[in-house]
């Protein structure tokens, strides 16, 4: 990777400095290499947080976090501010900082902890949903050597992903999210081919009421993690409609149910069968609005997901979700 940066920085350079001035004032921060982080939770269900854990945990991904938030703003910019001039700046932005911590292998070290694994795992399919926002923009050799690194963090997030014992769970299903995102960018097809095993997985993992009995195992919490299992699966099959591939047949409407479920439950979360009272903390952003497009013709699943009220984006599944639909030339609900 250092050495393709070498070759290709000076052109690279040239190119993001033509940008206007509002992309060359943006200052990408210094790579992060290793993470080790804290669990947080008190109980073996993951059901209690710790808060002076927690509030560790937080103190400790700040400064990735920021970085991812940083990426993502700008890629959303890209694609949705009503300046030509402003949208150029936003990919520049983007571009420089994807391709400082690309230079610099971020994340490419030491992951003390499994929590660590985690943090790397969701990281490397932000960047790689923000990054197809602003690809187009990108020069080949700047493109080459991000797609390598993505490349990298995702064959990392696999394969401890994929060790014996490790469960098929949420964590699984962000790992898949991560692989079809980079594969769509570097046209890896056993990338691709891993990502739909996974897509797989989740699937068999649901049962007829639409529930992921792992993550009702989660207790108080598990509709927060239905929630969060789903969004990667949402956006997995918004993916694999720009390939031209339609991954709803592989679901035997299984995630219908698990959306409706979820968003139900989300709403009214006194209704979700698990046998305990439920963590009410509201929906989290981005994927109601990849939902729209993959459900777009269901009128019973348009409505429940819109009755969430949820925000247009997260962080995660690299911001926000019209920005994502455009970029790939994708058509929301009402397309």
């Amino acid at each position: 990777m250092r050495r393709s940066y070498r070759i290709g920085a000076a052109l690279t350079a040239l190119v993001l400095l033509a940008l206007p001035t509002a992309a060359v004032a943006c200052a990408p921060p210094d790579p992060i290499r290793d993470l080790d982080l804290p669990r947080y939770y008190r109980d073996a269900a993951k059901s209690v947080v710790d808060p002076a854990k927690l509030a560790e945990n937080k103190a400790a991904t700040k400064a990735l976090r920021d970085y991812v938030r940083a990426v993502v703003a700008a890629a959303d910019q890209a694609q949705l501010d009503p300046s030509e001039a402003q949208r150029v700046a936003g990919a520049g932005c983007a571009l420089r900082h994807l391709d400082r911590w690309a230079s610099g292998e971020a994340l490419l070290g030491k992951m003390k902890t499994r929590q660590a694994e985690y943090e790397r795992k969701w990281t490397v399919a932000a960047l790689a949903l923000a990054y197809l926002k602003v690809r187009t923009r990108a020069p080949r050799d700047l493109d080459s050597r991000i797609a390598d690194w993505l490349g990298a963090l995702s064959d990392r997030a696999y394969r401890n992903a994929a060790k014996p014992g490790r469960a098929r769970n949420n964590h699984w299903y962000w790992v898949g999210l991560g692989e079809a995102a980079v594969a769509l960018i570097d046209g890896n097809e056993t990338r691709w081919s891993r990502a739909g095993a996974i897509f797989d997985d989740a699937m068999a993992e649901t049962n007829e009421q639409g529930l992921l009995p792992q993550e009702v195992a989660r207790a108080r919490r598990g509709l927060v993690y239905h929630e969060f299992a789903l969004m990667p699966l949402v956006a997995m099959v918004v993916l694999a409609d720009a390939k031209g591939e339609d991954w709803r047949t592989r679901s035997d409407d299984r995630l219908r149910s698990l959306t409706l479920r979820t968003a139900r439950g989300l709403r009214k979360p006194e209704t979700f069968p698990s046998g305990w009272k439920q963590d009410a903390s509201g929906p989290r952003g981005g994927w109601a609005g990849l939902a729209t497009h993959v459900f777009r013709r269901d009128r019973e699943v348009i409505r429940a997901v819109r009755r969430l009220k949820a925000k247009p984006a997260h962080r995660l599944l690299g911001g926000d979700a019209s920005a994502l639909l455009k970029a790939l030339r994708l058509a929301g609900a009402d397309g």
